[in-house]
């Protein structure tokens, strides 16, 4: 009886699981451009110009801050998005490994996000700015977040894409990004636009 029962709960436990990472995948795993999406998202010349507001803020924040050869990091955050989770790891670790000379991060809050979701945020990161979607001239056309775009002092996009690609936001090189940000300090970084492949995202219109 008792080997019955377990043998039950086991079973139980196991298509729990099952169904959870189903409801995983088909919910949340998708391309990072979505098939609707333009496939003018693959290029730095549009990436820069749907950034274009974010950009200019960016150069009076570094003017203003005397940061002019620092990198402008802009963290793409939906705070209902459970997919957040996930790429938090990445982006901690870019935030332990420049200080505020070095990088100057922006974290832009989707629309939806309440005063209190950002009051709450700006508490855990003190040292960051923060920018409203609704602040803005206009709405951001970009595909998904969680995502982010670096910037050199030059106002060239760098990077733009995820923190990483997979079911769980895996990388497979934890060095690429902050290598990015060196190269984009020194101004010598090309422009990699990282938009190929599938994740964890949830869409950002």
């Amino acid at each position: 009886m008792n080997k019955y029962v377990t043998f039950t709960i086991s079973a139980v436990v196991l298509a729990t699981t099952l169904l959870s990472l189903w409801w995983f995948q088909a919910r949340l795993v998708q391309p990072f451009i979505p098939t609707n999406s333009s496939s003018a998202f693959y290029q730095p010349n549009t990436i820069s110009k749907e950034l274009s507001e974010l950009l200019e803020l960016q150069q009076a924040t570094t003017t203003k801050d005397n940061n002019t050869n620092s990198s402008t990091l802009f963290h793409f955050w939906n705070p209902s998005c459970i997919c957040n989770r996930l790429s938090q790891r990445h982006f901690n670790q870019i935030a332990r490994s420049f200080n505020i000379d070095e990088l100057n991060i922006i974290i832009i809050a989707h629309s939806s996000a309440t005063q209190t979701q950002i009051k709450d945020a700006k508490k855990l990161n003190p040292n960051f700015a923060f920018i409203h979607e609704k602040e803005l001239k206009s709405p951001l056309n970009i595909p998904t977040s969680p995502s982010l775009a670096i910037i050199d002092s030059n106002q060239k996009i760098t990077y733009f894409g995820p923190y990483g690609f997979g079911a769980f936001c895996t990388m497979n090189d934890d060095k690429l990004l902050p290598s990015i940000i060196e190269k984009s300090n020194d101004n010598s970084a090309s422009s990699f636009i990282n938009v190929v492949g599938d994740g964890c995202f949830c869409d950002w219109p």
